[in-house]
């Protein structure tokens, strides 16, 4: 699947929609237990357009790894994969009321039907964020200790996009997509 960037702006904003009917708000964490696909991409900028901020894990993390970071940032809502779904759920602290979504890790998630897309023509309107403010927290490795939980602000997301702009593109119509560290 493809799609322009107004089609999915529009993925984006349903997505947002999704997460405020189920709470989310500026300041809060929201899980996300998957690979790289679109339903990721939409929820972290879901998130980002909220205020909110995103926990991207190990899609592969054992339930202990789960259990472990859901306890340390008390998300909101947490994402995982419809095939790793019953590591997560083992994940869960017993009498957990974590809302959460399974996904297929496929374009299916986002399409006008799919699991991430409001889908009533809701609109939400955000607070602009500041470059200080919280965008995600990533968890180490923990390869000589227990994991830690990593910050990125606002302004570190915006430094990684502009460089590629910046070192990169030479013509005012060249777009390049900065991996970020997730």
């Amino acid at each position: 699947d493809t799609w322009t960037y107004e089609e999915f702006d529009r993925v984006v904003r349903d997505t947002s929609a999704l997460l405020v009917a189920h709470g989310v708000a500026a300041g809060d964490a929201v899980h996300l237990c998957l690979r790289n696909c679109p339903a990721f991409i939409a929820l972290w900028l879901a998130a980002a357009r909220l205020g909110a901020w995103m926990v991207p894990v190990d899609p592969a993390s054992t339930s202990r790894d789960v259990e472990s970071q859901l306890a340390r940032v008390a998300p909101t809502i947490g994402f995982y994969a419809t095939s790793r779904g019953d590591t997560y759920r083992a994940g869960l602290a017993e009498g957990s009321r974590l809302t959460t979504f399974a996904l297929d890790e496929t374009a299916a998630d986002v399409r006008a039907d799919g699991r991430l897309r409001a889908g009533d023509g809701r609109t939400v309107e955000a607070d602009p964020v500041a470059p200080d403010d919280r965008l995600a927290v990533m968890f180490t490795s923990g390869t000589t200790s227990r994991p830690k939980g990593v910050v990125l602000t606002q302004a570190n997301d915006r430094s990684v996009a502009a460089t590629p702009r910046r070192d990169i593109c030479r013509r005012r119509t060249d777009v390049a997509f900065p991996p970020a560290p997730v």
